[in-house]
């Protein structure tokens, strides 16, 4: 299998596109459903007044467990590329 052609010309390496790939997993996707979860709970419990604003705390609990005991990311990098932090064996940064 050869490089990959952008629309731009320029050539990507099959190992950088596998990277790439591996970086956008589906653990990264559980974290987002867990930060909607937990918004949309937040958003509840903002909103309503009465005493059943907090049926909100219920849709928060799984995103809060998911968020605590899901998948971390092995690899940080910063919006601007200069600061990566990656997992080590002791599970810190």
């Amino acid at each position: 299998m050869g490089a990959v052609t952008p629309p731009n010309g320029t050539e990507i390496d099959p190992e950088v596109k596998a990277a790439v790939l591996a970086v956008m997993s589906p653990p990264i996707m559980r974290m987002a459903s867990d930060f909607q979860k937990n918004s949309l709970g937040l958003v509840w419990l903002c909103l309503w007044r009465q005493s059943w604003r907090l049926a909100g705390l219920p849709i928060m609990g799984p995103g809060l467990v998911g968020a605590a005991f899901g998948p971390h990311p092995d690899l940080l990098v910063t919006e601007e590329g200069e600061t990566i932090a990656v997992r080590g064996a002791d599970v810190r940064y």
